[in-house]
C-alpha cells in the first residue's frame, strides 16, 4: 500500500513537471506582464501628490465652535491644523467601541442593537395605527 501511495506521489511530480516545461512559455509571459503592471503601479503610487487641507478652529461670540476652509476675519486666535489626503484621521475601530461602551449604562452593545430594533418595529406599529382610519 505504501509503495503505492509513493507511485502515486511520484507520477503527480512527473506529470507537474511535464505540464510545467509545456506551458513554460505562457507561465513567463503571464508572470513578466504581471511583474510589469505592478511596477507601473507602484511607481503611480510614488508619482501620486499628496494633497493637503487647512481648516481653521474657533469659538464664535456665543461660545460655539466653527470650522472653516477659509481664515475667518477679525479673528487672530483661529487655530490651524493641516489635514494630508494620505493619513487617515479616523480612530481606530477598537478605541471608538470602547468609548460606546464606557458612555451606556446598560453595558453591552447588543443591548443597545437590541434597543434599536425594538424601537423600530414600535415606530411600525405606531405608522400603521396611523393609517387606519378612525372607529365611527
Amino acid at each position: 500500500m505504501k509503495s503505492l501511495f509513493n507511485k502515486l506521489i511520484f507520477l503527480t511530480l512527473i506529470l507537474s513537471a511535464w505540464v510545467a516545461y509545456d506551458r513554460w512559455d505562457s507561465i513567463s509571459q503571464t508572470f513578466e506582464s504581471t511583474k510589469t503592471q505592478i511596477s507601473r503601479e507602484i511607481s503611480s503610487i510614488k508619482n501620486t501628490e499628496v494633497k493637503t487641507t487647512t481648516v481653521y478652529k474657533w469659538k464664535d461670540k456665543d461660545g460655539n465652535w466653527q470650522f472653516s476652509n477659509t481664515r475667518p476675519e477679525n479673528v487672530p486666535d483661529a487655530e490651524v491644523k493641516q489635514f494630508r489626503s494620505d493619513e487617515n484621521i479616523l480612530p481606530p475601530v477598537s478605541q471608538t467601541a470602547k468609548k460606546k461602551d464606557e458612555k451606556q449604562e446598560s453595558g453591552s452593545i447588543i443591548e443597545s442593537i437590541k434597543g434599536s430594533i425594538t424601537e423600530a418595529s414600535n415606530l411600525k406599529q405606531n405608522l400603521e395605527t396611523a393609517k387606519k382610519p378612525p372607529a365611527e
